[in-house]
């Protein structure tokens, strides 16, 4: 009897710098053309990662927020968003990150991402 294999999906994040000199529609374009690529390469493009800055930096590519969030959420913690909102909630109020997560889905498949 042949044994069943479990294949992990691949999951991608998109990371991506929006200069000024470009206009929302182009950046837009762009987006889709690699999370299609992505698609195309077999992966499941999980969340999608945006910061406007004036132009590239010689040192990093992102800065180090941008950097910092994406960090947070490929090892599942809260985003600071997740934080601020439970701490107006109240001293007892619990993130609940399948709720985060599936806002954050939402989000994604409407086509937007996290901008800073």
């Amino acid at each position: 009897m042949p044994k069943e294999i479990q294949v992990k999906p691949k999951r991608a994040v998109v990371a991506s710098v929006h200069l000024p000199g470009v206009s929302d529609i182009e950046f837009e374009v762009s987006l889709t053309e690699l999370r299609e690529l992505a698609k195309t390469l077999g992966y499941e493009v999980v969340e999608t990662f945006v910061q406007k800055r004036a132009s590239f930096d010689a040192t990093a590519y992102l800065g180090t927020g941008k950097r910092d969030e994406i960090k947070r959420f490929v090892q599942g913690e809260p985003s600071a968003e997740d934080e601020e909102a439970a701490a107006g909630a109240g001293d007892d109020a619990e993130i609940d990150r399948e709720t985060a997560l599936a806002n954050k889905g939402t989000a994604r498949k409407s086509g937007m991402g996290r901008a800073a």
